[in-house]
């Protein structure tokens, strides 16, 4: 090994622990936002229209079994719409801190860095 490749090695290194944590925030900012909108959708097409706090947990729990531990989930609440003839629309929003979706922790310089995931879908039984 010569001196520049012992030089070079950690930078790489590290360059390619930031990309993997990077694609790892992303991709769990995805998988957050799928589980957020199916269950804004299941509560569109609904008849009754409140969810409680443990339901909403429950499901967002059996969904992302990975951020389970991490991440507190957020309860659907209804906001009146502006338009659409009087029908509401269910809101869902969260902000999340990086640190709390990556894996390795690389990027855990930026400290006030935060995901943030709004889902928005009209009640159709209003």
């Amino acid at each position: 090994m010569t001196v520049e490749a012992a030089i070079w090695m950690p930078l790489l290194l590290g360059f390619f622990l930031l990309i993997v944590d990077a694609s790892m925030i992303l991709y769990n900012k995805a998988q957050v936002l799928r589980v957020v909108q199916d269950l804004n959708r299941t509560l569109s097409l609904r008849e009754d229209e409140q969810i409680n706090a443990s339901q909403a947990t429950q499901f967002m729990h059996e969904n992302l079994p990975s951020l389970a531990g991490k991440i507190t989930f957020p309860v659907p609440t209804l906001e009146p719409a502006q338009s659409f003839s009087g029908k509401n629309f269910i809101v869902t929003e969260m902000v999340i801190p990086s640190g709390q979706l990556t894996v390795i922790g690389a990027l855990n310089v930026l400290p006030d860095f935060n995901v943030r995931i709004r889902a928005v879908h009209l009640d159709e039984f209003e």
